[in-house]
């Protein structure tokens, strides 16, 4: 366990952020991996690997459900000295993660090939994505117990756990993906099979580096069987912390699949196209990703310990970093979106729609700064409504004119790019509003006089 309610909120973030830089870098690199090397396959098999992507981001909506509730009332455990309460709750979340992800697993895996032919009208395109996800979804099913024990471990204060674990599972992805999909070594030709396989042996490493911290005398916390669902309250209190961010998860992927629908007539293309310059925009998003999760965890702990000035200095100190390291990330976007988008695609128009996306999009890193700051701070707090609401909000405020403007003539791609960072500032000042709002309710009154959110 690491105490983050004492010290400097600056060293913290800075060393909760690079440890989640890098397991997310790595989990990055384990995505662009696949891309590259189906790559080699051609536009069909990248256009099947972007496609997959939104089915997928529906299946993951368990994922934060289960983690984010545990993470931020492990966290306040954490801060309020309660180490059995915290043992606890990872025990009821993650069991009840376990059953969870059998089920809508299996019913996902059952569903691989409708979902196929329901994202595109190409028959080959969609036999790839079928065959993509045979191993893939067991794959992801493997990576929700997982991000249970790293949540966990993260609302203690332990983030460097995760990463060794990330980082055993991409080594493992890029030694094995091209021997499963092009036959090396003398193992079987498997194309995107073998890019599916690769993946589900990947995420099991992961999980089995992971497990090692929940066994023996040492470990902060352990399993224990006995907890698994033996306090439906306690996991009633996860559930609706966790709740609002899996939705906002699948409102976002609906968004993707409605954005995917209206990308339909330009072709297998402009969709791989898609799937690249996302992956490649995620990525230079994945420092402010980073500082907003290590926010949510200090900021937890300080709630905990009814802190609230320390509450305050965690936001402000999130947005000051948050806003110093933004600079670079969109110059880099804006010069050299075109030779990176072509390290992925030899196809030109794949790495015209790639470029065209990256350079526009990559705006919307400004008013993210000041997103990822709110809802990393309300998210410790315990409140996920918040970025819910503005989700629906914005994907609607993109979605609708989107839809309209698809029926004029000369409608092009770079439209939608366009409403996007548009769409962007609107989230911002929206995020603003309700932290605001937060702080008066929890915090202008003394969070010390108040009882937490989380029973104890």
């Amino acid at each position: 366990m690491r105490d983050l309610t004492k010290g400097s909120v600056v060293r913290h973030l800075l060393q909760l952020s690079a440890s989640l830089m890098v397991n997310m870098l790595a989990g990055t690199l384990y995505t662009l991996i696949n891309f590259f090397w189906l790559g080699k396959l051609g536009a069909d098999a990248q256009a099947a690997v972007a496609l997959a992507a939104s089915p997928i981001t529906i299946v993951m909506t368990l994922a934060p459900v289960m983690t984010v509730g545990a993470r931020v009332l492990i966290s306040h455990a954490v801060g309020g000295q309660e180490k059995d309460q915290a043992v606890r709750v990872f025990n009821e979340v993650f069991g009840a993660a376990l059953i969870l992800l059998s089920v809508v697993g299996f019913c996902a895996w059952l569903c691989r090939r409708q979902f196929g032919e329901l994202l595109t009208p190409d028959l080959k395109t969609a036999t790839l994505i079928a065959d993509l996800l045979y191993w893939y979804i067991p794959s992801i099913a493997i990576q929700i117990p997982s991000a249970v024990m790293g949540s966990a471990l993260g609302g203690s204060g332990r983030m460097r756990p995760s990463m060794v674990a990330q980082l055993v599972s991409v080594l493992a992805n890029i030694v094995i993906s091209p021997l499963l999909i092009f036959g090396w070594l003398g193992f079987p030709r498997l194309g995107v099979v073998g890019a599916g396989l690769a993946s589900f042996v990947s995420s099991l490493a992961a999980m089995l580096v992971l497990a090692t911290h929940f066994i023996g005398a040492k470990a902060y916390m352990r399993f224990d069987l006995r907890c698994w669902i033996s306090r439906p309250l306690i996991l009633w209190k996860a559930f609706k912390i966790g709740l609002p961010v899996g939705l906002q998860n699948a409102v976002i992927g609906c968004y993707m699949l409605v954005v995917i629908q209206l990308l339909r007539p330009f072709g297998p293309a402009e969709q791989a196209a898609l799937g690249i310059g996302q992956r490649l925009l995620q990525s230079s998003l994945m420092p402010l990703i980073a500082l907003s999760s290590a926010t949510s965890v200090v900021v937890g702990q300080s709630f905990g310990a009814k802190l609230g000035t320390r509450v305050r200095e965690s936001f402000r100190t999130s947005a000051v970093i948050g806003f110093v390291v933004t600079p670079l990330m969109f110059v880099l976007a804006q010069l050299f979106a075109r030779p990176i988008c072509a390290a992925f695609s030899s196809d030109p128009a794949v790495i015209d729609g790639a470029t065209s996306y990256l350079r526009i999009t990559s705006f919307n890193l400004f008013p993210m700064v000041a997103i990822f700051s709110c809802f990393g701070t309300l998210t410790g707090m315990g409140n996920t409504k918040a970025s819910l609401i503005t989700e629906v909000i914005t994907s609607l405020m993109l979605i609708v004119p989107a839809w309209m403007l698809s029926f004029r003539p000369g409608f092009t791609p770079a439209w939608m790019w366009d409403l996007m960072v548009i769409c962007s500032v609107a989230e911002m000042a929206i995020g603003l509003l309700f932290l605001r709002a937060e702080f008066r309710k929890k915090l202008d009154f003394g969070i010390s006089q108040q009882p937490l959110e989380c029973p104890v």
